[in-house]
């Protein structure tokens, strides 16, 4: 790329990047404050379309109110962005020149990259960012490519992560304007708001487009999005009904206990093993997770059977979603 296209790029993005209108603080942006001045990249994963980078944002905002960074020294870059598709590695250092000559002179640069899987080499970049220190790096990527795996394979000891889920309940609310005390329960009113706006959570769920817009309809793409870009195209799943029978299944039974031998004779699986396989697919990529039994033995605790619930309230139970997931194709 022209380094002056680059620069141009880069201004851009910032002044969009910086602008933290509409956002709702995060909970586990208390977690991460341990993490702003870590000398390892910082990592968001988590299930498609749940703010990631909103949470992005939210984490520049801390950093630069916490050790007064000046804007100079953030960069920002999505490289989702069409104008990034002649971006080759040798790039890489023309940011790094880049960050040098619009920010201070001192200064400590921090890095905040959208979506970086997009561009080739992207991990020897960040390895050589963290081994000479500098920059700080915060980086967000699609679910299918920067999931725990990748990442710590890609950079080895070098790097914290942070799981991101859909909107809490309390962030729910605080998305809405409604931040609940303790007290409320005390007036009747009150307490009948708190459980109608519980309803609605369970009905829309907590991603956050989802519930600005109130369009149900998005779970559907985010729903295909998952199955058959996360999981089926990924992992290069050649019996694709298989694990769309067994993703019907579980969102029609959440909270079932996860037997390998049950689940098979339900889906009609080859075998224990493949089902096994698959609720680790469907757990990597963040579309169920399981719970294991309470038991101050963690011996009894790992033999005794785990249940399984999905990430979202609403994501699996609508009725589109389970009816696509059986008739539609990759």
């Amino acid at each position: 790329m022209d380094k002056s296209k680059l620069r141009e790029l880069i201004l851009e993005q910032k002044r969009r990047f910086l602008d933290k209108k509409g956002l709702v603080r995060r909970s586990v942006q208390d977690a991460a404050g341990k993490f702003l001045d870590a000398r390892e990249c910082v990592v968001i994963t988590g299930v498609r379309r749940c703010g990631k980078s909103s949470l992005l944002r939210l984490i520049c905002s801390d950093v630069t109110e916490k050790f007064s960074v000046p804007e100079s020294d953030i960069i920002y870059l999505n490289f989702e962005d069409e104008r990034f598709i002649n971006f080759t590695p040798d790039d890489f250092e023309k940011i790094n020149e880049l960050s040098l000559e619009l920010g201070s002179e001192k200064g400590r640069k921090y890095f905040f990259l959208d979506e970086i899987q997009n561009v080739q080499a992207w991990e020897r970049w960040l390895n050589r960012l963290y081994e000479f220190d500098l920059a700080r790096v915060f980086v967000t990527g699609s679910n299918a490519t920067l999931l725990d795996s990748d990442v710590s394979r890609a950079l080895t000891g070098r790097n914290r992560q942070i799981l991101l889920h859909p909107l809490s309940f309390t962030e729910y609310l605080l998305f809405g304007g409604l931040e609940v005390t303790r007290d409320m329960f005390a007036v009747p009113e009150e307490k009948a708001l708190v459980i109608k706006k519980f309803e609605d959570y369970l009905g829309k769920g907590g991603f956050p487009e989802v519930v600005k817009t109130g369009d149900l309809t998005l779970l559907e793409q985010y729903f295909k999005d998952i199955l058959y870009r996360d999981v089926i195209a990924k992992h290069s799943i050649r019996n694709s009904k298989e694990i769309k029978e067994l993703v019907v299944f579980l969102a029609s039974n959440i909270g079932c206990i996860r037997s390998y031998q049950n689940l098979q004779e339900m889906v009609g699986a080859r075998s224990r093993v493949s089902i096994k396989n698959y609720l680790n697919i469907l757990e990597q990529v963040f579309l169920f997770f399981s719970v294991d039994k309470f038991d101050f033995s963690v011996k009894k605790q790992i033999y005794n059977p785990s249940k399984l619930y999905s990430i979202d309230t609403a994501l699996t139970n609508t009725r589109d979603c389970k009816k696509d997931c059986v008739t539609a194709q990759p």
